[in-house]
């Protein structure tokens, strides 16, 4: 699942089973970081930000003191280009993408590797993904999830992603109002519920690895010990 808030991105990787006495939630791995929707605005304008005194230190160095200062001097020498704005939003957009698909490949990966090797979705099929919270429907976050699919193919032998929305109650479809800001409204509706309600969580702190990591390499093999020289 991935959550993309206004100030967080939570992603967690997890089985969903169904019980006797419920459904049974249980947590594989999480992370959240300060990723979401603000920080992307943030990194617009600090983009910005970057370039007007990258600017601004340009005409102080080359600036002549003694030379006369004219009252009516062209302004146009002060102006930043359209197309230098353009080239820094876009490369503090890709930096916050990288980190976001960091993030995401990180759970991803760590769940295969250790936390659930086993299961078929990694030889068959699709890795379904949950993309939910009011950020989802931002273009810069859905696009980089898309680009899940082609890694997940590259480096399994499954069919890459499949991305899944929260349906939106058939009773709700009509209204137009609240169709676009569904996304709220299902989390205030979560939110509603009692604990005892929800189902069983087992947090994975209770679910050991199936697979352990390997242990750290021992890079004093690779060189001649000072007792042999």
């Amino acid at each position: 699942m991935v959550d993309i808030g206004a100030s967080t991105v939570d992603v967690c990787s997890f089985n969903l089973q169904e019980c006797e006495e419920g459904d049974r939630y249980s947590l594989l791995i999480s992370d959240v970081q300060q990723l979401g929707t603000i920080r992307l605005y943030n990194a617009r304008v600090l983009a910005l930000e970057r370039v007007y005194k990258k600017k601004a230190e340009d005409l102080l160095n080359k600036h002549e003191p003694l030379a006369p200062i004219e009252e009516d001097e062209d302004v146009e020498q002060f102006l930043v280009s359209r197309e230098l704005f353009i080239s820094a939003v876009a490369e503090a957009k890709a930096e916050l993408k990288k980190q976001f698909l960091t993030m995401l490949r990180r759970v991803i990966w760590q769940t295969k590797l250790r936390r659930a090797p086993r299961t078929s979705v990694w030889r068959t099929g699709r890795l379904p993904i949950l993309f939910v919270g009011g950020g989802s429907k931002i273009q810069f976050f859905r696009s980089a999830v898309e680009e899940l699919d082609d890694w997940l193919q590259y480096h399994t032998k499954n069919h890459g992603i499949l991305l899944l929305s929260a349906p939106v109650p058939e009773s709700f479809t009509h209204l137009e109002e609240i169709k676009d800001d569904y996304h709220f409204l299902a989390v205030t509706w979560g939110l509603s519920h009692r604990a005892m309600d929800v189902g069983e969580i087992i947090p994975a702190d209770s679910i050991p690895d199936e697979q352990p990591p390997p242990p750290p390499p021992d890079w004093r093999r690779r060189y001649i010990g000072k007792e042999l020289v």
